[in-house]
C-alpha cells in the first residue's frame, strides 16, 4: 500500500531534521566556526532590509507616540509656566515687602528729632513715583496733626502739611516752587534761603558773601524766630556756589537729601502748627 510507505518516509524525514537540529544546536553551543559564520551571514543579509523598514517606520511610531503623548506634555508646560509665575510673583511680593519694611524702618527712624512726638503716615495718593509736588498721607486731625507742621522722613525734610481733615492730611514738598526754607551749615557762619522749582532732586537759593558755606555741606533747617521748621531738621547738601557780584551775593545749588520719588512712609513732627 502507498499510505504506510509515505507515512514512513515523512516519519524518517522528521527524525532527521529533529536529529540534524540537535547537531547545529550543539555545534553553535561550542561556537563552531562554519556556523557561526553562517549566522552572521545571515544577520548581515537582513540588517539591511531591517534598517531600511526601520527607517520607514521610525517617523510613524513617532507621530504616533507623539498624538498619545502631546495632551501630557501641555498639561505639563502649563503647570511649569504656572509654576514660573508663581514663583516670579513671590520674588516681587518678597522684594516689596522688604522695602516697605525698609522706608518704615526709616520714617520711624528720626534721629535729628530729639524726642519731638511725631505720628507715622503712609503717602496713599499724589502719585510721588511720577513726581507731583502734594501728596495725601493717611493721617490727619484725629492723630494731632496740624495744618504747618513738618512732614520728615529718616532722611531728612519732606515738607509741609497744609490741609488737614480728620482722616487724612494733604503735604506740599520741599520742591514745591512756592515752598521757601531757611537753611544753615551746623558751627559755620551764614544762613541761606532755599526755593523749590520743581525739580525732585535739586533745590536753588542763595547766601550772603560773609557765610562760610562751602560744597559738600550739609544744610539743616534755621530755627530762627518765625520759621515754620524745628531746628536741625537735615534739607539739602551743598552741590554748587556761584558769586554774583551785582547782588553781593552768592547763588546756590543743593541737591536733596530725601528720594522723594521713592517715598512710601513718612513721619508727621507734632510740633507747632496751626
Amino acid at each position: 500500500m502507498a499510505f504506510p510507505r509515505r507515512f514512513g518516509r515523512r516519519r524518517v524525514t522528521l527524525v532527521l531534521l529533529i536529529l540534524t537540529s540537535v547537531l547545529l544546536l550543539t555545534l553553535d553551543a561550542r561556537d563552531f566556526g562554519p556556523i557561526n559564520g553562517a549566522r552572521s551571514g545571515t544577520m548581515g543579509f537582513f540588517a539591511p532590509v531591517g534598517d531600511f523598514f526601520g527607517t520607514i517606520t521610525r517617523p510613524v511610531a513617532n507621530i504616533w507616540n507623539g498624538a498619545f503623548s502631546y495632551d501630557e506634555l501641555e498639561r505639563e508646560n502649563r503647570q511649569l509656566r504656572q509654576e514660573l509665575s508663581d514663583l516670579r510673583s513671590r520674588e516681587v511680593q518678597d522684594g516689596l515687602a522688604v522695602k516697605e519694611l525698609e522706608q518704615l524702618k526709616t520714617s520711624l527712624d528720626i534721629p535729628f528729632a530729639n524726642g519731638m512726638p511725631s505720628a507715622r503716615a503712609r503717602i496713599v495718593s499724589g502719585g510721588i513715583a511720577n513726581f507731583d509736588d502734594t501728596v495725601q498721607v493717611d493721617k490727619g486731625s484725629s492723630n494731632g496733626i496740624k495744618r504747618g507742621m513738618a512732614v520728615v522722613s529718616g532722611a531728612g525734610l519732606v515738607g509741609t502739611v497744609v490741609e488737614v481733615a480728620d482722616g487724612f492730611s494733604m503735604v506740599k514738598l520741599i520742591t514745591d516752587r512756592d515752598v521757601q526754607v531757611g537753611v544753615k551749615v551746623v558751627e559755620k557762619q551764614g544762613f541761606a534761603i532755599l526755593n523749590g522749582r520743581g525739580d525732585p532732586h535739586r533745590l536753588s537759593g542763595a547766601v550772603n558773601k560773609v557765610s562760610t558755606i562751602e560744597v559738600g555741606d550739609v544744610l539743616v533747617t534755621s530755627g530762627v524766630e518765625g520759621s515754620r521748621y524745628p531746628e536741625g531738621i537735615p534739607v539739602a547738601r551743598v552741590a554748587a556756589i556761584t558769586l554774583d557780584e551785582i547782588a553781593g551775593k552768592n547763588d546756590l545749588e543743593a541737591d536733596v537729601l530725601v528720594t522723594l520719588t521713592d517715598l512710601e512712609f513718612v513721619s508727621v513732627i507734632l510740633v507747632g502748627g496751626a
